[in-house]
């Protein structure tokens, strides 16, 4: 007799879903994440923008102040006394109470017009970081920049010190230059134009590759010149031209008399050759 057993009581559960549902929802309704990629190209863009920004801003500003300089001097030296928005009112720099600030301090209190070289390199600073675009070498024209400047500063400034008449070049010069001009005439007198000029020289010289260009030159033509004559040692009619009537340059080892000679010679030596021939033959 086989043994019954006893029926328990199984409630079959069905497996809920509610916390996997649940989470999708959320997932589902998050709210989107606004994080940016801070890497290097967003950074070189940015600065990029800046600096195209900023020389724009300092190139109109310079050209303003060539123009409305005396006036916005006056202003700022009474800039004590009298507020900041009536500054800005009465500044007849282009760009307001900051350009005419910004074009003092680097032309009047700096190099003068020298510093009209800062927004181009700023320019170019900006293409090269915002868009890729090189325009010219930028180490290239920050040397030029930087001698370019002080050399126009320094030499303004010596013909305002020099010479009574030129005393209103010192606006141009920049109090730097004044200054630096100054000490000079003191210091060697009359070896600051050669000074001037030397520099200017030896710059020029060595940015345009003009010494290392020649020398290179002589080097290229020595060695064209001593391969030609060893090809001519080696076979003199090896670069005589091949016809004769053509008006070619002749080689200075090329003699037409011994060619026409060998000509002959070789003419000679046919007929003689095509006579035995025919002896032969009868």
């Amino acid at each position: 007799m086989a043994q019954s057993k006893p029926r328990t009581n199984r409630l079959r559960t069905k497996p809920t879903t509610q916390p996997e549902e649940a989470s999708r929802s959320k997932k589902g309704w998050s709210m989107p994440s606004f994080r940016l990629k801070w890497d290097k190209a967003r950074w070189a863009f940015i600065f990029g923008m800046l600096c195209l920004l900023a020389g724009m801003f300092l190139f109109i500003a310079f050209i303003s102040h060539l123009i409305h300089g005396p006036q916005d001097q006056s202003l700022l030296q009474a800039g004590g006394d009298i507020p900041t928005a009536e500054l800005a009112a009465q500044s007849e720099n282009v760009n307001g109470y900051w350009g005419a600030r910004l074009a003092a301090f680097f032309m009047q209190n700096w190099i003068g017009i020298g510093a009209l070289f800062l927004p181009p390199f700023l320019l170019l600073s900006g293409l090269r970081l915002a868009f890729k675009l090189q325009v010219y070498p930028l180490g290239r024209y920050f040397l030029f920049m930087v001698f370019t400047g002080l050399w126009l500063s320094l030499a303004l400034g010596y013909l305002a010190a020099q010479f009574s008449g030129w005393s209103g070049l010192s606006f141009y010069s920049g109090f730097f230059g004044f200054a630096l001009a100054t000490d000079l005439l003191q210091l060697i007198g009359f070896g600051t134009p050669l000074l001037l000029l030397g520099s200017a020289g030896l710059f020029v010289a060595l940015f345009y590759g003009l010494i290392g260009r020649a020398s290179l030159k002589t080097e290229a033509a020595m060695e064209e010149d001593a391969e030609d004559r060893v090809e001519a040692a080696a076979d003199p009619l090896a670069l005589a031209p091949k016809d004769m009537d053509e008006a070619a340059p002749r080689h200075p080892f090329y003699h037409e008399e011994e060619t026409e000679a060998f000509e002959e010679e070789e003419e000679d030596a046919e007929q003689a050759f095509s006579a035995d021939a025919d002896a032969s033959q009868q």
